[in-house]
């Protein structure tokens, strides 16, 4: 869960899995601050070992490295972002095809989901845009936020 207050990533366990009743706080967090005070969406790496931001405000992905995967107080800022300027008005939610070699973008302001390939799974610097963005108004307003079936 990130916060907009003091720009903080907290770490919560579930007792039960899926079950957000059962949540308590690992008393782990990470500060974000000095990357992006406007911060939209998180996707994680599926073994825990990599996470992505959503910078709105700067139109740009982060990419950070957690030494333990998992644990949030281990994150460090990978020095590594990419912009989605030339396409987006903004980056609220973001995707990625489970091998990492896709990037989905979602943008409130232009009512769009944009699409990017990585030429490098998982490396963000690598990412290029594909031509391809998807907007059907007559189901949703400005997207704030995507997932992807495997089929």
């Amino acid at each position: 869960m990130h916060g907009d207050v003091n720009e903080k990533i907290y770490q919560y366990s579930l007792s039960t899995p899926w079950d957000i009743s059962t949540a308590q706080y690992d008393n782990k967090s990470f500060s974000r601050e000095s990357q992006t005070t406007d911060a939209h969406s998180l996707f994680f790496h599926p073994q825990g070992t990599k996470f992505y931001i959503a910078d709105e405000k700067n139109k740009r992905v982060l990419q950070y490295s957690l030494s333990t995967p998992w644990d949030i107080s281990t994150a460090q800022y990978d020095n590594k972002s990419f912009s989605v300027t030339a396409e987006a008005q903004d980056c609220r939610g973001i995707y990625f095809k489970p091998d990492g070699t896709k990037l989905y973008v979602t943008s409130k302001t232009d009512e769009k989901i944009f699409q990017y390939s990585l030429s490098t799974p998982w490396d963000i610097s690598t990412a290029q845009y594909d031509n391809k963005s998807f907007y059907e108004p007559a189901y949703y307003a400005g997207p704030l936020g995507i997932v992807l079936s495997e089929d």
